[in-house]
């Protein structure tokens, strides 16, 4: 005996009650993939500078909070890991503000700005690994070129010419270069250039102390067990004006700074896993 299909004459029977009720399931279905492409643009934003880094290790300060709470620690400790079994190399980073001048329309805006020392493969950006060397020159800057349209049309002008000078915290800078990165969270535009050129556009800073240690180890090294080593080793108090820094492992300080930004949807008793606590991999 055939059976009645009940259920879809149910459906059947009222036509506009059914397209109603598909339409409003396919709306909610439609804004949650929404939503999700959205957190997921997000914590690619607010880790961009974090992904780019050359690294498995970086060294910050216990009072480190976020891209834009950064707290400074001794330059020796950077010194100091290098001697550590499987380090292949490590090295300082200075972060900051400075007020950057349109060299088109004059107009003057805050830039994000890396110093670090001229050498290639702290990044993983080729065009800037290609140009670190024009960094050894007094004055010189690499621009990031997907920066936003405010800060002046510079790679336009960098095909225009070899270079492109303007005032950044009043002082004359010549950008010799572009590179891609991006726009974030923390940055609308970002200006990479030497430590000592860094030190030149803050001279208020003191440069004893540095804002991270990026620290990259000989391949096959387990990076725990180097982090573990570190901080079982380097003196865990503080020193009179000697500010301890910490290595972390770099997945791990991805998921802390995404904690950080989005701590209001991560937060205990929301039914989800906080970010941090994901177990990131380092591929990110």
């Amino acid at each position: 005996m055939k059976g009645i299909p009940l259920a879809w004459l149910q459906l059947m029977h009222e036509k506009r009650r059914l397209l109603a009720a598909i339409s409003g399931i396919t709306f909610a279905v439609v804004l949650m993939l929404v939503q999700l492409g959205f957190e997921e643009a997000l914590f690619t934003s607010v880790t961009l500078f974090y992904s780019h880094l050359n690294c498995e290790l970086i060294m910050l300060s216990p009072l480190f909070q976020s891209m834009n709470a950064i707290a400074t620690f001794s330059h020796r400790r950077v010194l100091e890991a290098r001697a550590f079994d499987g380090v292949e190399s490590a090295h300082t980073l200075y972060l900051g503000p400075a007020k950057w001048k349109n060299p088109v329309t004059y107009q003057a805006r805050y830039i994000f700005v890396i110093g670090m020392e001229p050498v290639a493969g702290i990044f993983d950006i080729p065009e800037l690994n290609q140009q670190v060397g024009k960094l050894e020159q007094p004055g010189a800057a690499l621009f990031d070129v997907r920066s936003r349209p405010e800060f002046g049309p510079i790679q336009e002008l960098l095909r225009e010419r070899d270079q492109v000078v303007t005032e950044v915290n009043g002082n004359w800078t010549r950008v010799a270069g572009g590179f891609p990165l991006g726009t974030s969270f923390v940055a609308d535009a970002t200006l990479v250039t030497s430590d000592e050129n860094f030190k030149r556009l803050s001279p208020s800073r003191e440069f004893g102390s540095v804002d991270l240690g990026i620290i990259k180890l000989t391949p096959g090294v387990d990076a725990i067990q180097v982090r573990d080593k570190m901080r079982a080793t380097l003196p865990q108090r503080r020193a009179r004006g000697d500010q301890r820094g910490n290595a972390e492992y770099r997945a791990r300080l991805l998921g802390k700074e995404y904690a950080h930004w989005f701590r209001f949807s991560d937060g205990p008793g929301d039914g989800h896993p906080r970010r941090d606590d994901r177990g990131l991999p380092d591929s990110l």
